[in-house]
């Protein structure tokens, strides 16, 4: 069996790391439509505070974090993840 390469939480589910930085900060502004942002819990590249900035450049934004997830929360808690994308599509729908 292969051992894993990645760091191990206590929980013993392995931590993910995105490995190319990206300045999403200067497009955030063009958008002119409902964004859903989602943060992993434990995300060490998305941080609470950016949160923050991106409420004050979107003009609709929706915030969920995801528990016990890092920054690849879609791969890490995909069904928690697909939960928080269909209710955004609701909510845009009604």
């Amino acid at each position: 069996m292969a051992s894993s390469t990645w760091p191990i939480r206590p929980n013993g589910k392995p931590v993910f790391s995105a490995t190319t930085p990206t300045d999403v900060w200067c497009h955030v502004r063009r958008l002119h439509t409902p964004a859903l942002v989602i943060r992993g819990e434990h995300s060490q590249t998305f941080q609470p505070a950016g949160q923050g900035h991106m409420a004050h450049r979107l003009p609709q934004p929706f915030f969920v974090t995801i528990s016990d997830a890092g920054h690849l929360e879609a791969m890490e808690r995909p069904v928690e993840t697909g939960r928080a994308i269909r209710q955004f599509m609701e909510v845009l729908t009604l």
